[in-house]
């Protein structure tokens, strides 16, 4: 496997990271590592059709020769569900049901196989995600903008650059702890799309929710990170 490239783009005086190039996002950076130090061929993973963690496994997966098993509620025509059947994933379509219940239901069926918790809210992806992001030319840039979930990008960013200022947009209620140095909470509910999206390709759900913030507060040339598309 090589290295996934970064791509920057320009908008409005503003730096893009566009991850929405990266096929499964800026998750499929961390499991890449993570899977090689997995001893295991099939993975679980409870995923919903609002974010890209089952993308990003799946490809990842199908990148080292394992099977990744995505339990998610949707239909045939949800784009999050034509996406995942383009891979080699084995695609369970579920009932409506929290992602919790979802994860604790699979944990009894995984039958020798590890099974990876909602948004990968674990150490270990984590750690992996430091070191993918670690060559990243973050000096260049004044401030880093994310959106949280669990907040583990801006977590792994942090650690990765300290010395860079980080601003956060939660798009959830509660999320783990943000190192940042200002944090904002997007006004649309989780489930609702951004009303002022930017002009290239963001997750309505998440980072897309990020724009109206930026336009109003960020520093020149402040880097964007577009974590999926």
């Amino acid at each position: 496997m090589t290295a996934i490239p970064f791509h920057i783009h320009k908008e409005q005086g503003l730096s893009v990271l566009r991850d929405d190039l990266v096929k499964g996002g800026t998750k499929r950076r961390a499991l890449e590592i993570l899977l090689k130090g997995l001893n295991a061929d099939r993975l679980f993973y409870a995923g919903t059709i609002m974010g890209h963690g089952a993308l990003a496994l799946a490809c990842a997966c199908e990148d080292q020769g394992k099977q990744a098993e995505i339990f998610i509620s949707g239909t045939e025509d949800d784009p999050a569900i034509r996406k995942l059947r383009a891979t080699n994933a084995m695609l369970h379509l579920c009932a409506p049901a929290p992602i919790a219940s979802l994860f604790e239901q699979i944990k009894e069926s995984a039958n020798g196989g590890v099974v990876l918790p909602p948004g990968f809210d674990m150490p270990e992806f984590e750690n992996a995600m430091a070191y993918a992001l670690s060559g990243f030319p973050a000096k260049d840039y004044p401030e880093i903008w994310t959106t949280a979930v669990s907040g583990t990008l801006t977590r792994a960013l942090h650690r990765a650059f300290p010395d860079t200022p980080l601003k956060t947009v939660k798009v959830v209620r509660t999320s783990g702890p943000l190192p940042s140095t200002a944090i904002y909470d997007a006004p649309e509910k989780y489930h609702q799309a951004a009303k002022n999206p930017p002009p290239y390709p963001a997750c309505p759900f998440t980072d897309a929710k990020l724009w109206q913030f930026a336009l109003r507060d960020a520093r020149p040339d402040a880097l964007i990170w577009n974590t999926a598309g």
